[in-house]
């Protein structure tokens, strides 16, 4: 087999593949007319649709690029599906447009699994095809971790306030958003598990009009005063039966503290008086 034709077997492919995209993009119109790939992405259907139309088109691919004269049609209708997941997998990664991923993933998975079939293709080439194919689902995870990271740094900087965090060395930052004037995080023991019991929250927003220590510490709005006791410098203890709060003070920030059931209060204590202003890498760095 030329490179010719090693070429039109692979692009004849990429036509196949295309076109079982569009019909799968139709299909989907016809079940939710109007909808978008990725709102029906959110009510389930792709779940229950993408094996069963990976698997369908084995047997609609097979005879098409048979009637194409596609040499070994049936090896492409056969490893084409997985090199389409992993492409789809890999564009939705990358946030491609949803309403064409289908199409484009479908080509790109066809057209691969017709050049790592090639006759003439030697063993050398064949690894290296799949082991590129087999990248992408690590590569997608990749670039999504770094996409969440990048929407988390930008929900940051609209909060367009001094970002606070204690410096408890044997806790690590988990979690942190920001949005409607408020800055959330967790700390987690940095060795123990991720139980819920075993972190602090941490909320942070601007000091409300209201707040008046220790007569009135409520941060919440209430109109019946919340006493608190003084513990330090701008830090005071809020008794709410026995559940424990812990508020710290920085300018016009409010940091408030609540501990899971197994915190020992002394860590709840730690968090509030050794808060200090942290830069944006301090809740966006990746690194445990």
């Amino acid at each position: 087999m030329t490179l010719e034709q090693t070429i039109r077997r692979c692009a004849v492919a990429a036509a196949v593949g295309a076109g079982l995209g569009l019909v799968y993009v139709g299909v989907l119109a016809l079940i939710a007319p109007g909808a978008r790939v990725a709102s029906l992405a959110r009510l389930g259907w792709l779940i229950i649709l993408a094996p069963l139309t990976l698997a369908v088109c084995v047997f609609l691919a097979w005879p098409i690029l048979q009637k194409a004269k596609v040499v070994q049609a049936w090896q492409v209708a056969l490893v084409g599906p997985v090199a389409v997941w992993a492409c789809w997998q890999f564009l939705g990664a990358a946030e491609f447009s949803m309403q064409f991923s289908p199409v484009v993933a479908a080509a790109a998975g066809y057209a691969v699994a017709a050049l790592v079939t090639a006759p003439t293709l030697k063993i050398w080439g064949r690894v290296v095809v799949v082991a590129a194919v087999a990248a992408l689902f690590p590569l997608g995870t990749l670039v999504t971790d770094i996409h969440i990271a990048d929407r988390k740094a930008d929900e940051l900087r609209r909060y367009e306030h001094p970002l606070f965090a204690p410096d408890v060395p044997d806790h690590r930052v988990a979690a942190a958003s920001a949005g409607s004037g408020e800055f959330v995080y967790r700390l987690q023991p940095r060795l123990a598990d991720e139980d819920p019991r075993n972190e602090i929250q941490a909320h942070q927003r601007l000091v409300p009009a209201d707040f008046n220590p220790p007569a009135h510490c409520a941060l919440d709005g209430r109109m019946e005063p919340e006493p608190c006791t003084l513990l330090a410098p701008e830090v005071w203890r809020i008794s709410r039966g026995e559940y424990l709060v812990y508020l710290a003070r920085k300018g016009d920030q409010v940091v408030e503290f609540r501990r899971g059931d197994l915190v020992p209060e002394k860590d709840l204590l730690a968090a509030a008086t050794s808060l200090r202003e942290v830069p944006l890498e301090h809740f966006t760095d990746r690194s445990p």
